[in-house]
């Protein structure tokens, strides 16, 4: 899942701050209509250079969100939005940097802006995979975004770590062994909170499963570094 200091290091690339990119001025914040379906369609390798193009039209869109979020003005962020928001990955991205640009210190109000159903969590892990082309707009709203998230939920915070938990259980393949690294070390530092309450009995299976494999996993990871 998404990266941030003092948070696991297997994340996604593009949920991290990096190096800050160099930036031209671009003024457009709508994607081609069907954008989100075509970039669906065309698999990864086959087609290559179609989804390549895909991406790169997204990665416009998310810059030109950047920089009004950059520049801290919230009716600027907002009139760029309303057309980005109309694919499902600008919705994503603009979900992100408006909820960071209104509520950047309240909790509950980051927490409840968090995807929670399938298609939002899907469309999250879409922007994410995006995000990790080197062009990517660094530091973006998004990696920003789940940057706090996963300082809130080390700090033991339950709203955010019941996303997580969402989250993790609406993502496959790398997403989710990423999604359950991370909340490994969550777990680490708040086991009471995994062990009994209200996480574990909304999600009982995956939190049991999630506890039972945690020390290995992050015993492989740290064997790694």
């Amino acid at each position: 899942m998404r990266k941030a200091a003092a948070l696991p290091d297997a994340t996604p690339a593009g949920r991290a701050a990096g190096p800050a990119t160099p930036r031209a001025t671009i003024r457009s914040c709508s994607l081609p209509p069907g954008a989100y379906r075509r970039y669906r369609q065309l698999a990864v390798g086959k087609d290559a250079a179609d989804r390549a193009a895909v991406e790169a039209k997204y990665l416009e869109v998310f810059e030109a969100i950047t920089q009004r979020f950059a520049e801290k003005q919230l009716q600027t962020l907002e009139a760029c939005c309303r057309d980005a928001r109309r694919d499902p990955l600008g919705s994503e991205f603009c979900s992100a940097a408006s909820a960071l640009a209104e509520h950047p210190n309240d909790a509950t109000e980051l927490a409840e802006s968090m995807p929670r159903t399938a298609s939002r969590i899907e469309a999250s892990n879409a922007v994410d995979l995006i995000l990790s082309s080197p062009t990517r707009p660094d530091p973006n709203p998004f990696a920003l975004y789940f940057r706090r998230l996963w300082e809130l939920a080390q700090g033991g915070d339950l709203r955010v770590i019941d996303g997580f938990m969402v989250m993790l259980e609406q993502s496959h393949g790398i997403f989710a062994e990423l999604a359950e690294l991370a909340l490994c070390n969550v777990e680490r530092k708040q086991p009471a909170l995994f062990s009994a309450g209200e996480l574990p009995a909304r999600h009982p299976q995956s939190v049991a499963e999630l506890v039972r494999r945690c020390p290995a996993l992050l015993k492989f990871h740290e064997s790694r570094r």
